[in-house]
């Protein structure tokens, strides 16, 4: 089961379209960041580069979330399978959580002005309350990025199940008694990655 850590890692990565959104919004503002921070590495002009705590701030902030998502992305998607899963119940999509997700939470916060710093505490501040909320109702399913990777949440009974297998296939796995490799991400919340291999049985 995923740790609190984990957990927020991927609360991180969930926002990860934000990160980008600001940066090409604010595309000016980072390139001039970029172009001082080459300059401080350049002897000549390190003496004539101002240091605005505040914008250096925000700067390596967004950066730091940026990587942070991408990694976060890149290690859920290897993580090796260590779990087996028989297939029961059924099975019911529920994808519009995800777009709802984006438009209440995510897309608000591209309002921040960020030459504002109440305008940016403010939306600091609501964001550790999302992630808050997210991490402890263990929302980890609800995750853009995953859903553009081809995943899929399903209520499964109380369970919820985030997989790439369409729901005539999972049905067809039930009916096949076979099982799937995965792992589980909260209290009622798993992961199918892939079909356990069947033993074909012995020709004679």
């Amino acid at each position: 089961m995923l740790t609190k850590t984990d957990k927020w890692r991927l609360f991180l990565s969930s926002y990860l379209p934000l990160y980008i959104l600001i940066i090409v919004k604010d595309y000016q503002f980072f390139w001039n960041m970029f172009c001082k921070m080459n300059a401080i590495f350049d002897k000549s002009q390190a003496n004539i580069v101002k240091f605005d705590i505040y914008h250096w701030s925000f700067f390596i902030g967004v950066i730091a979330l940026l990587t942070v998502a991408i990694i976060t992305i890149f290690w859920f998607i290897l993580v090796p399978s260590n779990q087996r899963y028989e297939i029961i119940g059924e099975f019911e999509k529920s994808g519009d959580s995800v777009i709802s997700y984006i438009v209440t939470y995510v897309i608000p916060l591209l309002s921040m002005d960020i030459d504002d710093p109440n305008s940016v505490l403010i939306n600091l501040l609501l964001f550790i309350f999302i992630g808050v909320l997210y991490v402890a109702q263990d929302l980890v399913y609800l995750n853009p990025i995953l859903a553009l990777l081809g995943y899929s949440f399903y209520m499964n009974g109380k369970n919820i199940v985030l997989t790439k297998f369409s729901t005539e296939k999972l049905k067809e796995l039930q009916e096949n008694g076979i099982r799937i490799k995965g792992n589980r991400l909260g209290a009622d919340i798993y992961i199918y990655r892939e079909i356990v291999a069947v033993k074909k049985p012995p020709t004679k």
